[in-house]
C-alpha cells in the first residue's frame, strides 16, 4: 500500500496492474564514497509509455 505517487510506485500506484508496461520510470545514481545507490524518476519525456488504449 505504500508508495509515492509521483514516482508511480506501490501496489495502488503501479501502471502494471492496469496493464501498462512501462520502461525507463528511474534511473540509479551511485554513490562512490558508500556505494548505495539513489532512484531518481526520469522526466515523461525521456520515458518508453505505450499509448493509452483503455481498460483491459
Amino acid at each position: 500500500m505504500r508508495g509515492n505517487p509521483d514516482a508511480g510506485t506501490g501496489i495502488l500506484n503501479n501502471e502494471l496492474y492496469a496493464g501498462v508496461l512501462a520502461w525507463n520510470r528511474h534511473r540509479f545514481i551511485k554513490n562512490p564514497e558508500t556505494c548505495t545507490r539513489i532512484s531518481r524518476v526520469n522526466p515523461e519525456s525521456e520515458c518508453d509509455l505505450p499509448p493509452w488504449t483503455g481498460p483491459p
